[in-house]
């Protein structure tokens, strides 16, 4: 954000075992005074980029009376440690270690930029740890604890991060296993997992890893206890129901999905636009509420998209207010509808109205405003293009 740079870290240790932690001790300059009150975190993240530690990091005891960074000043160097717990039953291997640094008080991260100008996001990879096994076994807490013989392992628990889902919507389930013995038969480096509507019609399957395809059961040594953790995408056509889990034909919980109310007929709306992007969304139209007439500011443009394909990408809908020289006035950046309808959960051939509101300025006609629309990848900040761009201008109606 300009007012800190980041300059370089230390490790207490280059190896940890999985369960244990470790203390990075980072330091940083200031470049300029610091308008806000701000905290680092930092978290490992494995090869197929899920986080292996603890989610939230706390300062080494030395370290609990550190000044807060409203009161660094600029030119100083200082010194900000956390300490960073791997999960019990993380796989060996080598892992990242990711930073971000946000505001206390809204809790959003700042922007961090790369030395040489370029935008990295709210957070970056600064450097490595390697992950070994346990001279312990470790102490695994799941969520569902129990003792099943699945594909050749002993399935020791499981945990599930929601009970709710939207249609579309991500979730995450972890496993958690023991190889009891060479003499356990028929070991599989796969396990299938399916989703189940209350009719008992299979309505989705995963054939996952057991842990990570880099991290084979074949590799696991006798009495290794390792967690395998699994981001599923649940499919968007999804009804409202329960639904339930089994892996390998063993019960585990259920979801309870609540779909959204769909639109499938084309909705009134005053201006077409029918611009394309990439074949995943239209963006059929849109509507300019009237100003109010003893003053109000407020502009509300209802944007009206139809979805092409389903979608991966969760992206995140941009609405620039712009004057007759191409100058940024106003802004809107939300997922869809207020953020109730996350491209993920759209399907093909329904109508999604998205409404944004934007302030403008005082006395001025329509007519002489721009707006320019488009849809970027939340994770990434990548645009979806659009028509050979990576956004549509829309001409505002003049005023009545």
């Amino acid at each position: 954000a300009g007012e800190l740079a980041f300059m370089g870290f230390n490790l207490s240790q280059e190896i940890v075992p999985s369960g244990s932690s470790f203390d990075i001790d980072m330091a940083w300059e200031v470049s300029a005074p610091t308008i806000g009150d701000y905290q680092s975190n930092v978290w490992l993240v494995g090869p197929n980029g899920l986080t292996w530690s603890d989610k939230e990091t706390a300062r080494p005891r030395i370290y609990e009376e550190t000044v807060s960074t409203s009161q660094w000043l600029t030119g100083q160097w200082a010194w900000d440690s956390r300490e960073v717990t791997v999960l019990p039953g993380t796989p060996p291997g080598i892992y990242e270690i990711a930073l971000i640094l946000f505001d206390l008080e809204t809790l959003q991260p700042l922007t961090l930029t790369g030395s040489s100008g370029e935008v990295l996001g709210p957070s970056a990879v600064i450097g490595q740890i390697e992950v070994v096994r346990p001279e312990q076994p470790v102490n695994f807490r799941p969520q569902q604890a129990m003792s099943e013989s699945i594909a050749g392992l002993t399935l020791l628990g499981y945990s599930q991060d929601r009970m709710d889902a939207l249609p579309g919507e991500q979730m995450q389930l972890t496993f958690y296993w023991e190889k009891a013995g060479e003499e356990q038969s028929g070991i599989s480096e796969n396990v299938a997992l399916a989703l189940f509507d209350e009719n008992e019609k299979l309505v989705q399957s995963w054939l996952l890893p057991a842990v990570r395809s880099d991290y084979p059961p074949s590799d696991w040594p006798v009495a290794e206890l390792v967690m395998g953790q699994h981001t599923l995408r649940l499919p968007a056509s999804l009804k409202s129901g329960q639904y339930d889990f089994r892996l390998e034909g063993t019960p585990l919980d259920s979801i309870q999905v609540n779909a959204p109310e769909r639109i499938f007929d084309e909705p009134i709306f005053s201006e077409s636009v029918g611009a394309n992007f990439s074949d995943s969304a239209e963006l059929v139209g849109f509507t300019v509420e009237p100003k109010n007439p003893e003053g109000n500011t407020m502009l509300t443009i209802s944007l009206v998209w139809k979805g092409l394909a389903e979608m991966v990408e969760n992206y995140r809908v941009f609405v620039h207010l712009l004057d007759a020289e191409g100058s940024l006035l106003e802004q809107s950046d939300a997922e869809p509808a207020n953020w109730t309808r996350p491209t993920p959960g759209w399907v093909a051939g329904e109508y999604i109205i998205d409404r944004h509101q934007l302030t403008l300025p005082d006395e001025i006609d329509l007519s002489e405003l721009i707006l320019r629309v488009g849809l970027y990848d939340s994770q990434t900040g990548i645009r979806l293009p659009v028509e050979g761009s990576d956004s549509v201008n829309l001409r505002l109606p003049g005023e009545p």
